[in-house]
């Protein structure tokens, strides 16, 4: 298992945030962020975190907080070359811990992205709804809810 921990985001990282969306941008499951405008935005309107392996980043994680008590996680990334090794899973884990104490942490994801729906449902999330083109790119998305 790798030793993997959280390093908030600053301004200097928005080119290896933006390195790290487009490189799981291809399939439909997900809607990255393509253009430095986009990721500085993403960066200045959450919480950003570099998902840190053996102190090499492999992906990103990141949240807002929508109002007291409701958090929306509004993704994850791992680099493709470091899928698969449950990174992901621990990343969660700390931010979920970070987060702390919340009525409700939600997010969108693609209903065909499996391993993402099976990372969240077990930490506790369930399906809590369906919904079309729910980032304007024609594809469907589930919602998830973990609810304390």
């Amino acid at each position: 298992m790798k030793n993997i921990k959280l390093r908030r985001a600053t301004a200097n990282d928005v080119d290896t945030f933006l390195a790290l969306e487009k490189s799981v941008i291809g399939p439909k499951t997900y809607s990255g962020i393509l253009e430095k405008d986009e990721a500085e935005k993403e960066m200045a309107e959450n919480i950003v975190y570099l998902i840190e392996a053996d102190n090499l980043v492999v992906g990103s994680i990141q949240y807002v907080i929508e109002r007291d008590g409701v958090v929306y996680l509004s993704g994850i990334v791992i680099d493709p070359n470091y899928q698969g090794q449950g990174i992901a899973k621990q990343a969660t884990e700390i931010l979920i811990k970070e987060i702390g104490d919340v009525k409700k942490i939600h997010l969108a994801t693609h209903p065909h992205n499996i391993p993402a729906i099976k990372l969240f449902l077990s930490f506790g999330f369930i399906i809590d709804g369906w919904k079309d083109d729910y980032f304007s790119d024609g594809e469907p998305r589930i919602v998830m809810v973990k609810v304390k």
